[in-house]
């Protein structure tokens, strides 16, 4: 028996054809999403790190705004600092293993070793002040430096503090 019309049936060829592309296609996407997933992952751990970096950091910043004179600096080397608060509070910053303690609580964990949190400590003049050497009572501008790590994400702060109490005068820093 003959069939009229021309209704053709489907080869086992276009069905083999069908299942190579539709595989390629999967295979393909399956892929990217897989590489979106994990650029996903990496932006999170990137913004938890730095949403805890910061935190600490400003609160860093925050203490040494608030030094009550230069004179009230009883310990300073390039990472640590011991000092008397306008709040008539004792504030001591230090480094233990990966983290910057404030007061034996942890502000910053994850520090990138070494050299996770520098001080750099200025006179009036501009020129440095010798860390644990030099006369604490001349110092009148601060420079830290923080870099902390984990895994693969790296974040670096670093800012120049001139605590409010220090403001006598101002001039040649530019600063108003």
């Amino acid at each position: 028996m003959r069939m009229r019309g021309s209704h053709r049936g489907v080869t086992i060829v276009e069905i083999i054809l069908t299942i190579v592309i539709l595989t390629v296609v999967s295979g393909v996407t399956v892929f990217l999403l897989g590489e979106a997933l994990q650029a996903h992952f990496v932006f999170l751990d990137t913004k938890n790190l730095h949403d805890e970096f910061r935190a600490g950091f400003d609160r860093l910043v925050m203490d040494l705004n608030r030094l009550r004179s230069p004179g009230e600096i009883t310990v300073f080397t390039a990472d640590e600092i011991r000092f008397t608060d306008t709040n008539n509070t004792d504030v001591h910053v230090t480094v233990f293993g990966n983290q910057i303690l404030r007061n034996g609580v942890p502000l910053v964990s994850h520090l990138e070793a070494p050299g996770g949190l520098t001080i750099r400590y200025w006179n009036l003049a501009g020129g440095e002040v010798v860390p644990g050497g030099g006369d604490p009572s001349t110092i009148h501008m601060l420079t830290i430096s923080v870099k902390a790590k984990r895994e693969e994400q790296t974040q670096s702060y670093t800012t120049d503090i001139f605590p409010s109490n220090f403001r006598n005068d101002l001039s040649q820093w530019n600063i108003k």
